[in-house]
Formats: structure tokens, sequence, C-alpha cells
């Protein structure tokens, strides 16, 4: 099958909450998109950050997870890859189809519905909150 390829950032705070981003249809989506023909993945990050919260990237880590999801409206089947974000600022201006945007904590991100543009994101969480991602968040810097 065909797969769309998307590129999420795992963007935490300092309190380790993970922030999710509201789009204009009132459902909960983690930042990121489209990887476009010719752009790397870190390319596709810092354009897709920019477009959704108007805030430059700082670093970008290697992919530390992967999710499916079979997206039927569109008839091809999506498949995300993730990586830690650092951004320069957290001061967000939300853009690009994106009303709100908010950290939360483990619990929080559990709760909430993410079925509808991410699939089984929420299956990842011990693989998000793991001790070597979250140290990634607050240490690990590579060039862009």
């Amino acid at each position: 099958p065909f797969y769309r390829v998307t590129v999420k950032a795992l963007i935490f705070d300092d309190q380790r909450r993970l922030l999710v981003a509201k789009n204009h249809k009132g459902y909960y989506e983690i930042p990121g998109g489209g990887w476009e023909y010719g752009e790397d993945y870190q390319t596709c990050l810092t354009r897709e950050i920019q477009e959704e919260l108007d805030v430059e990237v700082d670093s970008i880590s290697m992919p530390v997870c992967f999710w499916g999801r079979a997206h039927h409206r569109w008839g091809y089947h999506m498949l995300r890859i993730a990586c830690v974000v650092r951004l320069k600022s957290h001061d967000f201006t939300p853009g690009d189809g994106i009303i709100a945007a908010q950290f939360m904590n483990r619990e929080e991100f559990m709760q909430i519905d993410l079925t509808t543009y991410e699939g089984n994101v929420q299956q990842q969480a011990d693989t998000i909150w793991n001790e070597d991602v979250l140290n990634q968040a607050h240490t690990a810097k590579k060039e862009l």
C-alpha cells in the first residue's frame, strides 16, 4: 500500500509535559506534518513547527518512535515518525490550522481523543515518556 509519511515533534517543557496542539476542527494532534519530496526530516519539522507554532527550532533528535494509521478518508495509510524537538522559545502563535497548543502530562495525554488525526499514538506513551527520550529533550542538541 501507499503510505503518506509525516514527521511529528515531541516537544517537552521542564516539567516533562508533552506539547499537544488542537486543530481548527477541535481535534488534538502532535505538532508536525507531511514530509515533502526533497526534504530531510529535520527540514520538514523545522518548516512545520514554523507554520503551526511560529517558533524557531533549536534542535532535532534522530527519530525515536514510529506508528501507523489506516486513513480511510484519503484511501491510504499514514506512517508517523516522531523526533524530540527543542524550541528556542515556548512563546507560541498558533497558525496553519492550529488554534491552540498546550503541554500535557502523561495522564492528561492518555485521556484526550487523538484517534482522528494521530491513530494509535497513545500506544507509544511508554516510548514517548521513556527516560532516554526525556533526557534527549533536555540535553541533546543537533545542528540544523
